[in-house]
């Protein structure tokens, strides 16, 4: 089966930023500034949906030793391509986030911009947490955003060089199917791309409790700080395992 966004992630920056335009950068931005204020650097940041890089490069730009995570080879690959430009070393693992990986005990650990949306099962959701609870340090900081219904929507954007087209078609009461096409005049022609996958919206107490079971305990609503995102964002602690 073939990874969302795979087709498209040369493309995938620039698709985002006309998408959301202003707001995009804006986002990352105060997600950034958001961790220095919970871990100032240096300290162990591991990235989960990582993607290509929005927030792994300026975090290691700012002193952070990032791990990014992502089940997407060909976004790992602009990250990389995009860190080799910068300087910088951001070691990539390709793998869910319910997957278990190897590495030392990370101070941070950030699921944000939408990641829960791509678990569409409550196994999934405990093993992406318990992944999560294993990589940190006792102590360490979950920070997690949660989207609400309002995102699930479909929308168009359009200008003389860029096209794309979202449709968010309902399956089940929480289910729905993503069909996104995308055209970029790129060089001397047009480029196509198609995408197709589930996405699942979460209720947030089943997420509360996913946390509860793998370890964390809730910290602080930090929603206020990303208002018109979409998303409803929290800091949880990882509790010392008994």
């Amino acid at each position: 089966m073939k990874t969302p966004h795979s087709s498209w992630a040369q493309h995938f920056d620039e698709a985002y930023r006309r998408s959301f335009r202003g707001f995009y950068d804006e986002l990352t931005q105060a997600t950034v500034e958001c961790v220095a204020r919970i871990q100032p650097s240096p300290a162990r940041v591991v990235d989960f949906g990582a993607g290509t890089g929005r927030l792994a490069l300026p975090l290691a730009q700012a002193g952070y030793s990032v791990v990014a995570i992502d089940p997407c080879a060909e976004m790992l690959a602009v990250l990389s391509s995009k860190a080799e430009k910068e300087r910088l070393t951001i070691p990539t693992v390709c793998c869910r986030m319910q997957d278990e990986f190897q590495s030392p005990p990370f101070d941070i650990a950030l699921c944000v911009f939408t990641v829960l949306l791509y678990l569409l099962d409550e196994a999934a959701l405990n093993a992406s947490f318990q992944t999560a609870a294993g990589a940190l340090r006792p102590g360490g900081r979950l920070l997690l955003d949660i989207p609400s219904r309002q995102i699930f929507h479909s929308y168009n954007r359009t200008a003389p060089d860029f096209v794309r087209e979202v449709r968010v078609i309902p399956e089940t009461e929480v289910l729905f199917r993503c069909e996104e096409t995308i055209r970029v005049l790129d060089g001397d022609g047009w480029v196509d791309h198609a995408d197709s996958f589930q996405i699942r919206y979460w209720e947030q107490s089943l997420v509360f409790d996913a946390l509860g079971r793998a370890g964390f305990v809730m910290e602080d609503d930090l929603s206020a700080q990303f208002a018109g995102s979409g998303s409803n964002y929290y800091l949880a602690s990882r509790l010392p395992r008994t």
